[in-house]
């Protein structure tokens, strides 16, 4: 995987808000700031922009915020 999309979800995956398109991927990593969207539904997903059947998502859900 040459590329990858990264999406991030406040909603469980129901909705996705994009992070970052054409991310190279050999750096392994990426820095951005959580959007004030307070939520303990979130989730991140990673796309190969090559193949868009090829994804995966956070196994499990997580909080952006103290509640």
């Amino acid at each position: 995987i040459d590329n990858v999309r990264l999406e991030f979800s406040i909603t469980g995956g129901q909705t996705w808000f994009l992070l970052a398109d054409n991310v190279n991927s050999s750096t392994g990593l990426y820095t951005w700031e959580v959007p004030d969207l307070p939520s303990k539904k979130c989730l991140i997903k990673i796309s190969d922009t090559g193949k868009s059947n090829l994804s995966d998502i956070s196994d499990m859900a997580f909080s952006n915020s103290s509640f």
